[in-house]
């Protein structure tokens, strides 16, 4: 599978499909785009040892790393029987299952 880990929808993805992968998700970060003073992208996934782009995507603190942070989370801070999250990673009451607290 060829990923740009930096892509918050990648995480999103593997949260939902490959919940078990979460783990390969997290050292694959670590061991490619892990740089002095941050995170960098790579310029071809395809290649066993990828080039680094030089630069760390503005969304990839606010909300890769925060679906990361849910991922390794334990399952009753969020149910996802009740709520989705959208692309920024913010949690969404499914309609009809989890409504909303009215004041």
């Amino acid at each position: 599978m060829a990923l740009n880990m930096q892509q918050q929808i990648t995480i999103a993805a593997l949260a939902i499909t490959y919940a078990n992968d979460r783990v390969a998700a997290r050292r694959a970060i670590e061991k490619h785009c892990r740089v002095a003073g941050g995170y960098t992208g790579l310029k071809n996934v395809y290649l066993e040892e990828p080039p680094k782009d030089d630069v760390q995507q503005s969304f990839f603190l606010a909300e890769t790393l925060k679906y990361l942070y849910l991922l390794f989370s334990d399952d009753s801070l969020i149910s996802l029987d009740e709520w989705v999250y959208n692309t920024e990673a913010h949690p969404l009451p499914i309609k009809g299952v989890n409504p909303l607290p009215v004041d």
